[in-house]
């Protein structure tokens, strides 16, 4: 245990210290980072708050790769966090709306952040509040499911990452996000 504490460490602190020129060495320490956590799941949870404070900064990382491990990092955080991490959905989730919204983004990147918005929403209980507090998440959904340039797996991704939200009463949608409609 003391072992895997100590390359935890090591590991987070040398994501944080990674220079703009040495690319490869982010993108490794990256992935190795998303592997350690899909391996080790269980014995992540006591490093749940220091582990999120590395990723949230590097999930903004110029380079796409390096975000996308980080997206992925953070919904397998949340997968075995939970509620570890309900104090930090609210910086979660406006980095994975941007995420879907970034027309530079690639699909595999996309594709992450999906999963991760419905592992993080799923196991933080964090469920229809998302829509109601970022209501461009409609907007964002609705992109996806109509658009002629996305793939019946992303589709898929999006329809699940939506069952996971759950519904939002159409009422109180229109009475909430259509000022013109209240008084009707």
């Amino acid at each position: 245990m003391c072992a895997y504490r100590s390359l935890l460490g090591r590991t987070g602190t040398r994501t944080n210290r990674e220079s703009q020129h040495n690319r490869q060495r982010r993108v490794m320490t990256a992935q190795v980072l998303t592997a350690l956590l899909s391996a080790t799941d269980r014995l992540i949870k006591p490093y749940a708050h220091s582990l999120i404070n590395v990723f949230l900064p590097k999930a903004r990382d110029p380079q796409p790769v390096v975000s996308r491990h980080m997206i992925e990092s953070i919904g397998l955080l949340g997968s075995v966090a939970g509620e570890d991490l309900v104090p930090f959905v609210d910086e979660i989730l406006p980095l994975f709306i941007n995420a879907l919204q970034d027309p530079q983004a690639s699909n595999k990147k996309k594709e992450a952040t999906l999963r991760a918005l419905s592992q993080v929403c799923a196991h933080t209980g964090s469920v229809v509040d998302p829509l109601i507090q970022y209501p461009e998440l409609f907007g964002v959904f609705r992109k996806f499911l109509v658009g002629d340039k996305v793939g019946i797996e992303m589709k898929r991704k999006v329809l699940q990452a939506m069952g996971v939200l759950g519904a939002l009463d159409p009422y109180t949608r229109k009475v909430r996000f259509c000022p013109t409609c209240r008084g009707h």
